[in-house]
């Protein structure tokens, strides 16, 4: 990604730095989240969550290939953080305290 942003600054109209903290902020939020989203998929079951997650996925990835700036940009990767942090917490295998692999299944 590191090799790219230029072209990508030069493309959205912004700054190097701009789209630094565009990404920086992405992974610290998704990072945040993923324990709230575990929360959803104890509640809601693993599969349910996972399916919203790649849909919420699926339409911040075209927001951001469609965006014509950081703003939009910036809008599109919430949308990403939402569904990277369902995602990940249900496509995670769940463990016992003995650390083998739960056969409860949602």
């Amino acid at each position: 990604m590191n090799v790219m942003i230029n072209d990508i600054s030069k493309h959205l109209d912004t700054t190097v730095q701009g789209v630094q903290i565009a990404i920086t902020v992405f992974l610290l939020v998704m990072a945040a989240l993923m324990i709230p989203g575990g929360k959803l998929t104890d509640r809601y079951g693993r599969k349910r969550c996972f399916t919203a997650g790649r849909v919420i996925y699926g339409i911040g990835a075209l927001l951001s290939a469609a965006a014509p700036g950081l703003g939009v940009l910036s809008s599109a990767t919430r949308s990403w953080r939402a569904s990277a942090r369902r995602c990940s917490a249900a496509s995670s295998p769940q463990r016992s305290a003995d650390g083998q692999r739960s056969s409860s299944r949602h």
